[in-house]
């Protein structure tokens, strides 16, 4: 077994994101030979379509089902005189219709639960990446005087701070009966400002009386809230975490900022480009962004024109997607196609187009026909005829937008060596599409087949354009996701750029140990060798300033793995097809043996054993290190649940998991799903799947 079989033909690398190389190389992978490059490198091109359209200077969203939320209680005291009747009479769910009534309605826009993008209290909220006009690193905004707008915070501050002796009821339905039972209710009073805010809680004793003016002789001092509930900020934590929402988040257009800006922030190794629909800061061509002198510049160049736009206008949206394509193929005046020459590695060179709107797309249209609706000789390359789920019957929409640059050459100069790929099988120069609906659903749901579904008319209704947006992301090949607050906003970006890096594979892929950087993150990496078949994962320490020690990992795996014996040391399981087994020869079934050409040695070999490596009488390959080299599988961390929901299941999850031992899983071709302790590298086990016991002798 000296040699070795790679199956996969060609394929694209793209950058991680903190700290691998700063280039996406075009492969052609030999069969008994290393990884080897063989094209030179092209960054690919990645390019934002913002929608800066009026409503996204908005502070609202919402649903268009009233606010309905099943499950919440909202107590309202009908007796304007305060003589009140018994108050478990006063008691609405959320979703009843008597709440909407005149008068009542002033809670709903500072309810996160129906205004979307309203403060939540679940949710950490983080300043900007980048500068500020001023040209100041974006930080914690001060509560007494937060920004209106934070890229010019000398602008409209406003003093957020809390009022001396503010105070709010809660209810606590501590035996969920959805009645007022005596001290369920508490009086929490808020003292001084700033700093010096402190906390006094009372209990209501409910006795028959108090149904009248509520007075002191009825409440009573606490130390602390019910046992059961969570404090999770102190009152300074939660007016910071209020404040940074205020200035970063409360509006549409600050919440694209914020996830595109995170984005552009983490890339690397990659041409990245800005474009508006209505214009509202010049087109912005792809240039390159990675970690050199250079490189900085030109992120903090993307950087400020995303944060210095004002939304105005319509949802011209159609002609910006076409505007993207066209300045791709190079048909778009005074800028030049970002496509590289073959010398460069063109050939190899990935384009992608996201867009995110929070509306119903408008303005002229793009002219490009009904490009989706043709039959097989309308598209343009053989094989891909118009059928389900791309084809519809009608003209000029986002969808044909979208199809005209997946399927047109953007450079019929250019061998296509675009490696295929299951959901993108074009070879040629083409546009990946991705689309994110900000708070807007449309008839369909995006999490059905597209193959079963009908495409509507999208100019017989607003829902049916945001169908439409769905259609384009189907023609495009990419992903269409829908985001219903800042966090899935920020969420759905970051989906997107997974699946980039999945057209690209990765010749090194990172993961945190948070999603919040503090003094003690941790960045794990998984790589592999050019120069072998090895892989290895390594942790990094991360500080404050997302610096990393590249030189100095805590630890790496595969010399970890190097210093534990194949046959006592390692816990290796695998399936015989019945149950799971230890990766032991006496367990393995007579089909599994027959796969590994019924030699035991070689399941010793794939173990770890390393005495019959290189000799003459031997079948097996030398190895450098034991671990597999690591290709297209991205480190998983799995350790304390990281979500903070309100369901009663989750809760209880999240409290059973909380101490669980951080494990970081990767999968790596010797054949192994590996399953490494976080803290320290140690391998805990590796699992072999019983589908991959016939590659096995390959390997």
């Amino acid at each position: 077994m000296k040699s070795k079989t790679i199956i996969i033909v060609t394929m694209v690398l793209l950058c991680a994101l903190l700290c691998c190389s700063n280039v996406a190389w075009c492969l052609e992978i030999m069969p008994n030979e290393p990884l080897v490059t063989t094209i030179k490198h092209a960054p690919a091109n990645i390019h934002f379509l913002i929608d800066d359209s009026g409503s996204m200077d908005w502070e609202f969203m919402t649903s268009e089902s009233n606010g309905l939320y099943s499950g919440k209680y909202y107590v309202y005291y009908e007796n304007s005189s305060g003589n009140y009747d018994n108050v478990d009479n006063n008691i609405y769910d959320i979703k009843n219709p008597e709440i909407y009534v005149a008068g009542k309605n002033h809670w709903k826009p500072r309810f996160y639960g129906y205004n979307k993008i309203f403060y939540n209290p679940f949710v950490d909220y983080e300043p900007w990446k980048g500068k500020d006009a001023n040209g100041n690193e974006f930080s914690n905004v001060n509560p007494a005087s937060a920004p209106s707008d934070p890229y010019h915070p000398d602008q409209y501050p406003r003093n957020l701070t809390i009022r001396e002796n503010a105070s709010w009821w809660v209810w606590f339905d501590a035996n969920s009966n959805k009645e007022f039972d005596a001290n369920e209710m508490y009086k929490v009073v808020l003292s001084g400002s700033g700093s010096s805010t402190t906390v006094t809680y009372y209990q209501w004793d409910q006795d028959p009386d108090s149904y009248q003016e509520v007075d002191a002789s009825h409440l009573h001092p606490v130390t602390s809230p019910p046992t059961s509930v969570q404090i999770i900020r102190t009152p300074q934590e939660e007016l910071q975490n209020f404040a940074n929402w205020y200035s970063y988040y409360r509006r549409r257009e600050y919440v694209v900022k914020a996830a595109v800006g995170k984005i552009i922030n983490q890339m690397s190794g990659v041409n990245i480009g800005l474009s508006a629909i209505n214009d509202s800061f010049p087109f912005q061509d792809n240039i390159y962004v990675d970690s050199s002198t250079d490189g900085e510049t030109n992120r903090s160049t993307l950087l400020s024109k995303l944060y210095a736009y004002k939304s105005h206008g319509g949802t011209p949206l159609r002609n910006g997607l076409n505007r993207v394509g066209k300045y791709l193929k190079g048909e778009l005046t005074n800028h030049p196609s970002p496509l590289a020459s073959e010398e460069d590695g063109g050939a190899c060179q990935r384009n992608f187009a996201i867009t995110m709107t929070d509306g119903y797309y408008n303005g002229s249209s793009p002219d490009v026909g009904n490009v989706d609706g043709g039959e097989k000789g309308d598209f343009g390359h053989p094989g891909y005829a118009g059928t389900s789920p791309y084809t519809d019957k009608y003209a000029n929409t986002l969808a044909d937008v979208a199809m005209k640059y997946w399927l047109e050459d953007l450079a019929p100069t250019l061998p296509d060596h675009i490696p295929d790929l299951p959901n993108d099988p074009a070879t040629w120069q083409h546009m990946v599409t991705y689309t994110v609906a900000f708070g807007v659903t449309g008839t369909l749901d995006p999490n059905q087949d597209p193959n079963t579904v009908q495409w509507a008319n999208p100019f017989e209704g607003n829902a049916e354009k945001i169908d439409d947006l769905w259609h384009a992301a189907v023609n495009g090949h990419g992903m269409f996701l829908s985001a219903q607050n800042p966090e899935e906003m920020i969420n759905s970006l970051a989906s997107i750029m997974v699946d980039i890096q999945e057209h690209f594979g990765s010749s090194a892929s990172v993961v945190l140990n948070s999603s919040k950087i503090t003094g003690k993150s941790m960045l794990y990496q998984s790589l592999y060798s050019t120069d072998g078949w090895w892989g290895d994962v390594r942790a990094y320490s991360l500080d404050e300033n997302q610096e990393v020690d590249k030189e100095n990992p805590i630890w790496q795996a595969n010399e970890l793995l190097e210093q534990k014996d194949w046959n006592t040391g390692r816990r290796i399981i695998t399936f015989n097809g019945t149950v799971g087994i230890p990766l032991r020869w006496s367990n393995l079934s007579t089909e599994q043996k027959a796969f590994l050409n019924n030699d035991e040695n070689l399941l010793e070999y794939l173990r770890g054993n390393r005495s019959n490596e290189g000799t003459d009488s031997d079948n097996y390959r030398k190895r450098i290190y034991v671990l597999g080299d690591i290709v297209h599988s991205s480190p998983a961390y799995v350790g304390t649940p990281k979500y903070i929901y309100e369901e009663n299941d989750y809760a209880y999850f999240r409290d059973y998991y909380a101490t669980r031992t951080p494990v970081l899983y990767v999968g790596s071709n010797d054949g192994m799903l590996h399953a490494f302790r976080a803290s320290d590298g140690e391998e805990i086990f590796a699992f072999v799947p019983s589908l991959v016991f016939h590659k096995l002798a390959d390997l």
